[in-house]
């Protein structure tokens, strides 16, 4: 990520994207914190992080992490790189030249740092993305260049979307190795994996954990800006007024290649690194797959028509679909069939004409099974 400028409170990532008020002041009970590692007040001294106040504008520093577990502090104003570990113990302090109106680093392109971090791949390497290029870049966890893309590679994950109705989507995350898939109201701005091949839903004020079968575990939202309301609510007749006094700022989630959250937190005294810890849930929702939706039994020529709406993790962790059949209206049943996963139809030809039978389906992935639909009758 890049140096932050502040104009009109609103938050500008520089040269990425322009961020909204945040809104909510708590994180999910999977995240424990925030604890403060890493503080400094403004100065250029060495345990100091340089501000600049231009007009209406305010630019700081901004954090990345690195596989390595390297936390990456861009302090442009003071012209150098400050990396620390995850527990928040300054490593080293690496100079640069950087143009304050400019939108790159003027030095080669160490960490990514002329893009923004999207992702980890395998074998400990680390994605950007250059915006101006259109470019995905592949780093070593030291920093080597490695490759470049004008495609997003699968290793970041392949994400497709569809929407199922004004305020639900449809998400699928394809990678070389695993694929996710989920359904819910509202969506991410992206996605991405620790090193440990945990998926989450990333995005300036949230981040979520999702199961292998892509249901959530946790989510956690920034805690909110606070602004001097006394300066905010101050009459200033026909001039214009300026930005309200930031009290209390935070960036956006970064995660770490263990799962952990970081972010920056700004206030009038000082610059602060924040963590949350993630906890394991001892009572996480099922790791198995939601029931196909919309099971219709239709009269078919040759015997009975089955029709039925996909899991929302089809693609995803389902591995197939099971069908049950019973004479009797709520059983007991015997099992019909199993087809294969992406299939949305199955003919019973082996119904019998004039004959009532009453069916169930339900999806098998993850370490079992989702609940039956609702039971449908047909006769042949």
């Amino acid at each position: 990520m890049g140096l932050i400028f502040r104009k009109n409170i609103g938050i500008i990532f520089f040269n990425i994207v322009v961020v909204s008020m945040l809104t909510a002041h708590f994180a999910s009970a999977a995240w424990t914190g925030p604890n403060e590692i890493v503080s400094g007040v403004w100065g250029s001294g060495n345990d100091q992080f340089g501000i600049v106040y231009e007009d209406a504008s305010e630019m700081f520093a901004d954090i990345s992490i690195t596989s390595e577990g390297k936390i990456i502090v861009r302090d442009g104003v003071n012209g150098r790189l400050k990396i620390f570990n995850l527990l928040g113990g300054l490593e080293s302090v690496i100079p640069y030249r950087l143009n304050l109106h400019a939108t790159e680093l003027t030095t080669a392109d160490m960490f990514g740092f002329t893009g923004y971090f999207i992702g980890y791949g395998i074998n400990n390497t680390d994605y950007y993305f250059r915006a101006d290029q259109k470019k995905y870049i592949k780093y070593s966890s030291t920093g080597q260049l490695l490759q470049t893309y004008t495609e997003r590679p699968l290793e970041l994950g392949l994400i497709t979307e569809k929407k199922l109705a004004p305020d639900q989507y449809k998400v699928t995350v394809k990678y070389p190795d695993k694929e996710w898939g989920m359904a819910g109201k509202g969506r991410f701005p992206g996605y991405m994996r620790d090193l440990n091949g945990n998926l989450y839903g990333t995005g300036e004020t949230q981040v979520a954990r999702f199961n292998d079968c892509g249901k959530e575990l946790s989510r956690m939202t920034m805690p909110k800006t606070k602004v001097d309301e006394r300066e905010a609510s101050f009459d200033w007749g026909d001039l214009e007024p300026p930005p309200p006094k930031v009290l209390e700022e935070y960036g956006s989630p970064v995660l770490a290649p263990n799962g952990d959250v970081y972010a920056w937190k700004r206030t009038p005294d000082k610059y602060s690194i924040i963590k949350w810890t993630w906890q394991d849930d001892p009572n996480p929702p099922a790791n198995t797959p939601d029931a196909p939706m919309n099971f219709k039994v239709i009269p078919w020529a040759t015997g009975l028509m089955l029709t039925w709406q996909l899991s929302p993790q089809d693609p995803g962790c389902v591995a197939n679909y099971e069908i049950v059949r019973s004479e009797v209206a709520g059983g007991p049943y015997s099992a019909l069939t199993t087809v294969s996963k992406g299939l949305m139809k199955y003919e019973d030809i082996t119904a019998e004409a004039g004959k009532t039978y009453y069916y169930k389906i339900r999806a098998k992935g993850g370490i079992g099974y989702s609940d039956y639909s609702s039971e449908v009758a047909g006769t042949r």
